[in-house]
């Protein structure tokens, strides 16, 4: 596996621990698995750890079922047990004090300002009154903050970035309500990714493109907390492109919405890409593992087809699934007269088509068999046999390339008398003959074979 992030990692020279971050607030998707195979597979070719981390920094969102059920589809597609599994709400504490200490230089502050009008105020005048407050009162308003004394978005802590072009004082801390015990502020993603990432020594943060825009605060809060604590380790935050599939929607927030609307039961609902959701729908862990990697990593968007994703299924399921009968509508009955005494006849496939050997262990022309009756449209005999093919009763009419086969039954043909010929060497490039009621057949130079749009395989115990 070679990409653009491996050409990273070689050129960094660092010991890989990388880490898988989603958040437990739905059912992971095939965009998840992506991700975690992209994490997995670099930890165990350099010979590096890996780390599941919940992100419930949002407890809103969060919910311990969710965690579970991550976690267990991980270890269901068949990943290693041993992988060391973490919150982020373990190191909320931690995150508390490291920010005491940032407010002590100054990096945050404490804000009562609304949302909306930070940004104007700030471009307008860079040295706030909150941002002047002394450090005392700093220390002693998050305390309180803590303690749950003040109310929801009454406060926030930001951190103190106004000179840089990109980041205008985003916030780092705020108020919820009494969500757990003891718990009444919480960290943003940033603050929370940022330095958890750097409590568990990871050296590569890989994500996808749309975190792209949280980079800079990440290295900015990275780099101070190592100015701070003098340290030297830099998680390197590496992004590639979504996956995005035809016709499909995915992400957890779209995917909320239409269970909030009806449109769907539920995460497991085998509409959905979901990890429950495929399996719902027949498709095997090998399966979804190909679908996740059939784009590979790059920054460039794709859009992955319906149809490629079909053949993978295709490819895959042929191997496994044992078919033994499959059901002909409106059969038509046909002898082969010179196959009486024989009853069968060992044939070769032209088609060179892996999934088919699957179906059938040997491959054989019986003496009578059904064709599927479908006035002009065409049928395929199975395995697209090479044999000739012709009606003994009826009457063949010939016009310069083309010949027309009648015959005396009508439209309600219930029986058909063919022939089998063994020479091979026919006139005419292709001949296209009209079974009337049946549909169409062609006669090649090297084969001839009776077309339609769909395949008709037929098996022994149908016939």
């Amino acid at each position: 596996m070679k990409n653009f992030i491996t050409k990273i990692i070689e050129n960094s020279n660092e010991i890989v621990k990388t880490r898988f971050c989603p958040e437990p607030g739905g059912f992971l998707h095939i965009g998840h698995i992506k991700n975690f195979i992209l994490n997995y597979k670099l930890s165990t070719i350099y010979k590096g750890k890996i780390n599941i981390r919940m992100d419930d920094s949002n407890p809103i969102k969060s919910k311990h079922i969710y965690s579970k059920r991550i976690y267990y589809e991980i270890l269901s597609l068949g990943f290693n047990s041993k992988i060391k599994l973490s919150y982020s709400s373990d190191y909320f504490k931690r995150i508390y004090y490291i920010s005491k200490a940032f407010i002590k230089k100054d990096l945050f502050y404490i804000d009562n300002m609304i949302s909306k009008r930070v940004t104007s105020n700030i471009k307008i005048n860079e040295k706030t009154i909150y941002k002047q407050r002394e450090k005392k009162e700093k220390l002693y308003l998050i305390k309180k903050m803590r303690n749950g004394l003040f109310k929801e978005k009454e406060f926030v802590v930001r951190a103190n970035i106004t000179k840089h072009k990109g980041l205008i004082d985003p916030i780092v801390f705020r108020i919820l309500k009494r969500l757990s015990k003891g718990v009444s502020i919480y960290p943003t993603y940033d603050l929370c990714n940022s330095i958890s990432d750097r409590i568990e020594k990871i050296t590569f943060s890989i994500c996808t493109n749309e975190f792209i825009n949280n980079k800079e605060i990440y290295n900015w809060l990275v780099s101070n907390y190592n100015k701070t604590f003098k340290k030297k380790l830099v998680p390197i935050q590496i992004e590639f492109s979504r996956m995005k599939i035809e016709g499909v929607t995915l992400g957890k927030r779209n995917i909320r919405n239409l269970i909030r609307m009806g449109i769907v039961k539920n995460w497991s609902d085998p509409r959905l890409y979901t990890v429950k959701g495929l399996i719902n729908r027949g498709i095997s862990n090998k399966s979804i593992k190909e679908i996740a990697l059939s784009t590979g990593y790059t920054r460039s968007n794709y859009v992955i087809k319906e149809c490629f994703i079909r053949r993978i299924l295709i490819r895959n399921l042929s191997k496994e699934v044992k078919r033994k009968t499959i059901v002909i509508l409106k059969p038509v009955k046909v002898i082969v007269i010179n196959l009486r005494d024989k009853k069968e006849l060992f044939v070769e496939s032209v088609r060179n088509i892996k999934c088919l050997y699957s179906f059938f262990l040997k491959k054989k022309l019986y003496n009578i068999f059904f064709l599927r009756k479908k006035p002009k449209c065409c049928v395929f005999l199975y395995f697209d046999i090479k044999i000739k093919m012709v009606c003994s009763n009826c009457i063949t009419k010939i016009n310069s390339n083309k010949a027309m086969l009648y015959t005396y039954l009508g439209n309600s043909i219930k029986k058909t008398i063919c022939i089998i010929k063994n020479n091979n060497n026919i006139g005419i490039n292709r001949a296209k003959f009209r079974l009337k009621g049946l549909g169409y057949f062609y006669i090649y130079r090297n084969r001839s074979f009776i077309v339609c749009k769909e395949i008709v395989l037929f098996s022994k115990s149908i016939l």
